[in-house]
């Protein structure tokens, strides 16, 4: 059964203007989620699912923070933003386990995770003249923290993209004809991959095995080491 509550999510924000065309803005944010994203992480068909709250896996909890600057100059915007977010009450998928093969999906999945993401966004904007249009880029990381996961250890997020870069543009030909174009470039997804294969040795294994069971073992030796 799902879960229900009430929960308190302040936010702040701050802008200072310095002159007439540059400002400083800060924000922070505590939020809850009572939704969860469990994500797979082998090399496999992709199979995120959405599970709600129950009274055994809380609300994810997130803080975020960011403090940027605004520059616009002969119509040219210059920004830059910084931030960090603290995530906690993740869960995860357990090594090995899916939702298909157990009764209850609780059963299949790590509670009680962090998780840690910070970076830094770039933007170059032109907004006059027929010629418009913007290029960006983000410097980012997004780990995740299970003590059964990893050995305890921080690790990538699936969904870590370490680099982005936007570009947009746009012409205008008369006031009834305009193109634009986009182009987006971004890292590849984490993802977990066995760099060792060994027998199995145990015997109930073995008869398993017969019934079209794997009968070697896999093992990786870091959580989502490998990018695509």
């Amino acid at each position: 059964p799902g879960i229900s509550g009430i929960k308190v999510d302040p936010r702040v924000a701050i802008r200072i203007q310095i002159k007439n065309n540059s400002k400083v803005k800060f924000s922070y944010s505590l939020t809850h989620q009572f939704l969860h994203l469990l994500t797979t992480n082998g090399s496999g068909i992709p199979s995120d699912i959405w599970v709600p709250s129950t009274s055994s896996i809380k609300p994810e909890k997130s803080m975020h923070f960011s403090i940027g600057g605004f520059h616009e100059i002969s119509g040219y915007e210059f920004s830059a933003e910084v931030y960090f977010k603290k995530m906690d009450g993740l869960i995860m998928y357990k090594p090995g386990s899916n939702l298909i093969s157990i009764n209850d999906w609780q059963e299949s999945i790590e509670t009680g995770g962090s998780g840690f993401s910070r970076g830094i966004e770039l933007l170059i904007k032109k907004t006059q003249g027929k010629n418009t249009g913007w290029i960006g880029y983000s410097l980012s990381k997004n780990e995740r923290q299970f003590s059964g996961i990893n050995n305890g250890e921080k690790f990538p997020f699936k969904y870590d993209q370490r680099h982005e870069i936007d570009l947009s543009l746009n012409h205008k030909f008369n006031d009834r004809i305009e193109f634009s174009s986009s182009w987006v470039f971004t890292s590849g997804n984490a993802l977990t991959i066995a760099t060792k294969t060994y027998p199995a040795i145990d015997v109930d294994y073995y008869s398993r095995s017969t019934e079209g069971n794997d009968p070697f073992f896999h093992e990786a030796n870091f959580y989502n080491g490998f990018t695509l």
